[in-house]
């Protein structure tokens, strides 16, 4: 009796769920256009800018990565494990390793949403020359040198971060780690 009895009380439950539908919607539209801000895509991984990311609110902050991770079509993160890598991102440290199958590193300001089974990423491109008898074509190493100086040094100086370096292909004379090509580093005069 005190809702107008049984009909008008169906009525407004059914405007209710209508009204919270439509939130759900704006929400929805709005969450996917903040997300899209957010992330920069690669064959590789996934690039979260932390700076913007931080300046989200944590209501804002939860609808981005799981909207990240639906668009990647990965599973939802238990909210145990949401808050977890919300820590590691406000940390920005060490590497995480999600339920969902992605691994998530930070470097230089951005964490890298990367799938377990492809950190390594996809085959190296071609390069736009053939080797030069005596050298191979092949993925960076730890250790590779470019004119006497450690590859990694000189990435870290100009700004590549960690998960990026490792998907650059190098020329080395055959069996060394001696790089002579490097496709960021042979064509900067300063290095």
């Amino acid at each position: 009796a005190e809702y107008g009895g049984k009909e008008a009380w169906l009525a407004r439950m059914e405007a209710l769920y209508t009204e919270i539908e439509e939130v759900e919607s704006v929400l929805e539209a709005d969450t996917a256009k903040r997300s899209s801000e957010l992330w920069d895509i690669t064959p590789y991984w996934r690039k979260l800018s932390l700076e913007k990311f931080r300046r989200l609110e944590l209501f804002w902050q939860r609808r981005a990565l799981r909207q990240g991770f639906r668009d990647a079509d990965k599973k939802a993160l238990t909210r145990r494990e949401l808050e977890r890598l919300l820590a590691s991102l406000e940390r920005e440290k060490g590497k995480v390793q999600l339920s969902n199958g992605l691994d998530v590193e930070f470097s230089m300001g951005f964490a890298f949403f990367s799938e377990r089974s492809r950190t390594e990423g996809p085959a190296l491109p071609k390069p736009p020359f053939d080797p030069p008898e005596g050298t191979e074509f092949r993925a960076w190493r730890a250790g590779d040198l470019f004119r006497g100086k450690p590859v990694v040094d000189r990435l870290k100086k100009k700004g590549v971060p960690a998960p990026e370096r490792k998907h650059f292909p190098v020329m080395a004379k055959m069996g060394t780690s001696d790089v002579v090509w490097h496709p960021i580093l042979s064509n900067d005069p300063s290095h």
